[in-house]
């Protein structure tokens, strides 16, 4: 994905030569623990050139100041003078009410004074853009790069450009807290948030009833993939890392108070039910999710440059760039001109196999068993990639093709959860392309900007329960009208002014980006947790040995023909006797030939 791995120094000599390579950075090069693209940034917005840039910290020239020497005083004053305008304040929820004894008076002294966040959420005043968002002035050792994976730095940069900041914590809706979420600096970076940044976190948990804190999260499983990094740092007894004596209520991912309002690639909300039992595999010991994405309060944003499923202006060995094969694929004009088959396209990698413990993704496993044996008399085109036979069987393993040109001219794109829990951003390059999405994923599971996009009008949704019925749904759904509708919403799936509009001419796949949207989001008040319907929808079960008795219970024993076999620990039985780890059929006949 245009990432490099990390190389461990043994010697002295190979500690030089890892240094020496990393030496573009200069004085900086403590910032990334691996040599990520030179995109990797020194300094916030490298200090916009009114300064210079030092052990990750801005020296700003005379007149300027801030974490990228983007503040002026003709530029407070012009943002003061915007919100002179007279506002009609939101009276603030009642604390005693959520049972936290804590007076307005007390709120309003914390520092959220007539126009703070917890006083007047969702006011405005005319001529000023919201939300109003304050960016911590994070100290630079608590800002340690993510490397490649850099689109936390990104988007606080754009925030920083932007009309939405906030210089006056008193009058900011949200707070953000600046730079990667590293593991070995999240705490220390929440403390001094908490500690050392002013009053603002405490009066915000005081209020009790929204979250007003933001942080992006470029991490495959959002903030509870950087809870797990946490482990080591809160082993039980002492750190409490499955929060059972709650104090760590306003971080702990499945808080349903947590103050933390996540940016991040992943949107399942996969609470379970309050009558049914936690998780096997929980975010930590007893929780109710894994991911644990909170809808109202968490955003799924899209990926960056470098991920899966985000156009890249980048490739290896001289290849074209996946944003110059969708312009030559013409994904302007992708919602004619289209042979409309297949009528269902699929392609990646399926694990039909699970060995540890028992897991496996339904939103992927349930489509593959029910349809690859069935795909041709539906005008299903149905591709597994995977080649490692400790998670598929080697007669399911199947030559690579070319996803592009078959997206270009499907009418209908499955969109699944990642190959193993992981995020699927698979709409992306459908609509781009003009492919409608078939979003397999559970119910409890959120799109890009769900709160702004009405994905109804643009995809279908066939959780695991449905795919069983797949021919009937797409013979009923009004796709023609579905892909007409994405085109005017096709650039709010990238981030156009940060990284550029990939093959987009201007204003073409309408205005607004996903800047745009994550603003327009963050213009409501992100709220506390609560389950809803879609978290006591109908889903599949969490272990693949339950999944084929499900099927068959749920009408469909045409789904559960495959190959099963599972060992005394629930897990699929072992390679078969000489077979190699990783196999590749095709490899083999082109040498014979």
């Amino acid at each position: 994905a245009g990432m490099e791995g990390a190389r461990a120094a043994v010697t002295d000599a190979q500690s030089r030569a890892l240094d020496a390579e990393a030496d573009w950075l200069g004085e900086d090069r403590w910032r990334v623990s691996t040599r990520g693209r030179p995109r990797t940034k020194q300094c916030p917005n490298e200090c916009l050139g009114r300064g210079a840039c030092a052990l990750g910290f801005c020296h700003c020239d005379r007149g300027w100041w801030g974490l990228d020497c983007g503040m002026s005083l003709a530029r407070a004053q012009a943002i003061a003078a915007a919100q002179a305008v007279p506002i009609t304040p939101v009276a603030a929820p009642d604390p005693s009410a959520a049972g936290v004894g804590v007076s307005r008076a007390a709120v309003t002294d914390a520092g959220f004074g007539v126009r703070g966040a917890v006083v007047t959420d969702g006011a405005s005043a005319a001529g000023v853009p919201r939300p109003r968002i304050f960016v911590y002035e994070v100290p630079a050792m608590l800002r340690r790069s993510c490397g490649p994976w850099r689109s936390p730095e990104d988007i606080g940069d754009a925030v920083l450009s932007s009309p939405f900041l906030e210089p006056s914590p008193s009058r900011a809706d949200l707070f953000w807290i600046y730079g990667c979420p590293n593991g070995d600096v999240i705490l220390p970076k929440l403390f001094w948030v908490k500690h050392a940044a002013g009053p603002f976190w405490n009066a915000s948990v005081a209020a009790g009833t929204r979250a007003h804190h933001v942080i992006a999260i470029p991490h495959e499983e959002g903030w509870a993939e950087v809870w797990h990094l946490l482990r080591a740092w809160l082993a039980y007894p002492n750190g409490d890392h499955p929060n059972t004596q709650r104090q760590w209520d306003d971080i702990h991912p499945a808080s349903p108070s947590r103050q933390l309002a996540a940016l991040q690639l992943h949107g399942s909300s996969d609470y379970t039910p309050a009558d049914k039992p936690p998780p096997q595999r929980g975010v930590s010991l007893g929780a109710r999710c894994r991911i644990c994405f909170q809808p109202g309060k968490d955003v799924m944003i899209p990926g960056f440059p470098g991920i899966m499923d985000y156009p890249s202006d980048f490739a290896h060995n001289h290849r074209a760039t996946q944003c110059e094969l969708l312009a030559a694929a013409h994904a302007q004009t992708a919602h004619v001109q289209r042979t409309n088959s297949p009528k269902l396209f699929f392609a990646g990698v399926v694990q039909t196999k699970s060995h540890g413990p028992g897991l496996y993704e339904a939103s992927r496993l349930v489509f593959y068993s029910c349809w690859k044996n069935r795909s041709k008399e539906h005008d299903f085109s149905i591709t597994q990639t995977e080649v490692v036979l400790i998670s598929v069987n080697p007669w399911e393993v199947e030559k690579p093709i070319d996803s592009f040109a078959l997206t270009r001219q499907a009418s209908a794109c499955v969109v699944p959860e990642g190959k193993i829990g992981s995020y699927g951003h698979r709409s992306t390059p459908a609509l781009l392309l003009g492919c409608v999405p078939v979003l397999t994923k559970e119910m409890y599971s959120f799109n890009f900007f769900h709160e702004v996009i009405n994905w109804s009008s643009l995809a279908l949704h066939a959780p695991p329960v449905s795919v069983p019925r797949l021919p009937s749904i797409l013979a009923s759904a009004p796709l023609e009208q579905l892909r007409a509708a994405a085109v005017g919403m096709r650039r709010r799936l990238l981030w156009a002014s940060i990284y550029g509009a990939c093959h987009l001419a201007p204003g073409e796949g309408g205005d607004a980006d996903a800047f745009d949207s994550l603003m327009q989001v963050l213009r409501s008040p992100r709220v506390h947790f609560r389950r809803s319907a879609v978290h006591a929808a109908e889903r599949a079960p969490e272990m693949l040995d339950e999944l084929y008795p499900w099927l068959k219970a749920h009408g469909a024993p045409e789904c559960t023909q495959g190959y099963q076999c599972f060992d005394g620990h629930r897990r699929t039985c072992g390679l078969p006797p000489g077979m190699p780890i990783v196999y590749k059929p095709w490899e083999r006949l082109q040498e014979k030939t």
